[in-house]
This record gives structure tokens, C-alpha cells and sequence, in this order.
């Protein structure tokens, strides 16, 4: 049994439309491609030629996509490998701070109740980036579709960052001690690298665009 390369259902192997969705199958195999170095693998890798890193089952990258694009587009996918993986390590992140200023929001509402609100506030805001991001993260792989639009504009990046860089002063004049310093700038530095992984994908924007031009010219075509 294989995948459908749009909607994941399982089909027979010699499918050529999806029984689910109707969406043609290509003859060739899904392109692999490195978690920790975004390089293009043969399929049944089992450690990267590049960086030598081993391939966990499940860790390789597959685009399935990928095979309807021209070779101008390798570097593009693999860029999206890593946008993709970067997306879900940050959510992560994203989760675990929310959890700690949940803990201390809880924790000091019965003295400080205007600040304790401020925690759980900001609390909530981050377990919404985690979850746009752990979303994303697994939508682009499949669709890649809308990636310059959600890292185009500065100003949710520099909310967000602004919003946790408040936690962290708000740790020090309340005099909190190392705790809550120590999660404001764990708030502060996962903001930060949002802002760098933006970076990263404006930098490629022009890989990135002719990505999203080659799906949609493949969901286009009969």
C-alpha cells in the first residue's frame, strides 16, 4: 500500500488516482530529503551523504509533490524540509514556555492579581503560536502554499516579541527571582529565533515562490 500524495489516504500500490480525493498519482517514489541539512537523499537512505547524520525512521523528509517539479527546484524543498522541521522544534518551545508562565501566573495571582493575569494572558498567546506552528509545519510539506504570506509582514513577530520581552521586565521589577527571569528570556529567545527562521525563508523568497508556483501549476493541471 502507498500514500495519496494529497490527502495521505492509503491506495494500492499500482493506484493511479486517489480513491479519496481523485488526485493522480506520479510514477515516481516521494524525494527524501535530510532533517538537519535540508539535502535531497536517496529514498531509502538510512544516513545523510551530507552531514553524516543517521535517519531515524519517520525523520527523512518526504515530499511527495516534489517529483511533479524541475531539478531548479531541489534547493527549494529542501529549504521547505527545513522550514518545516524548524516550525515544529518551535512550537515545542512555544508549548513549554506557555506551560511555565502558566505555572507562575497561578502562582502569584493571589498576591499580584494584575500580573499573575498578564502571565496567563501571555500564556495563551503562546499556546496559540504553538499551535499555528505545529500546523503549518505539517501543511507545507503538502501544500506549500502561503509560506511568504505568514512571514512577509514583521509586525506578529515583533507583537510577539514584545509580549514575552514584558514577561521578562515585568520578572525583574517584581523582583520574582531567577525563575522568572530565567522564563522571560526563554520567552524572549524563542521569539527571537521566530524573527530569524522569517529571515531565513525572506531570504530564499524567490525559492520559496517558484515552490508554491510549481503546486499550484500541478493542482491546476487535469
Amino acid at each position: 500500500m502507498k500514500k495519496c500524495i494529497r490527502c495521505g489516504r492509503e491506495i494500492r500500490d499500482d493506484a493511479k488516482f486517489c480513491t479519496k480525493c481523485g488526485a493522480r498519482q506520479t510514477e515516481e517514489r516521494a524525494a527524501v530529503f535530510c532533517p538537519h541539512c535540508g539535502r535531497k537523499l536517496p529514498y531509502d537512505a538510512i544516513y545523510c551523504a551530507y552531514c553524516g547524520r543517521p535517519l531515524e525512521a519517520g525523520t527523512a523528509q518526504r515530499l511527495p509533490f516534489f517529483s511533479t517539479f524541475s531539478a531548479s527546484a531541489n534547493r527549494a524543498a529542501g529549504n521547505l524540509a527545513v522550514v518545516s522541521e524548524r516550525e515544529k522544534l518551535y512550537a515545542i518551545f512555544w508549548v513549554a514556555v506557555a506551560i511555565l508562565q502558566v505555572i507562575i501566573g497561578c502562582g502569584i495571582i493571589p498576591f499580584f492579581i494584575v500580573t499573575g493575569l498578564i502571565y496567563l494572558g501571555v500564556a495563551a498567546l503562546n499556546f496559540w503560536s504553538a499551535y499555528q506552528s505545529f500546523i503549518f509545519a505539517r501543511r507545507i510539506l503538502f501544500d506549500p502554499t502561503g509560506i511568504i504570506g505568514r512571514y512577509e509582514k514583521i509586525t506578529p513577530f515583533a507583537v510577539t516579541l514584545a509580549y514575552n520581552l514584558l514577561i521578562f521586565i515585568l520578572g525583574i521589577i517584581e523582583g520574582g527571582g531567577a525563575f522568572l527571569i530565567v522564563v522571560g528570556l526563554l520567552a524572549t529567545a524563542v521569539s527571537i529565533l521566530d524573527i530569524l527562521l522569517r529571515s531565513f525563508v525572506l531570504q530564499n523568497r524567490a525559492e520559496f515562490e517558484q515552490l508554491e508556483n510549481a503546486h499550484s501549476a500541478g493542482q491546476d493541471s487535469p
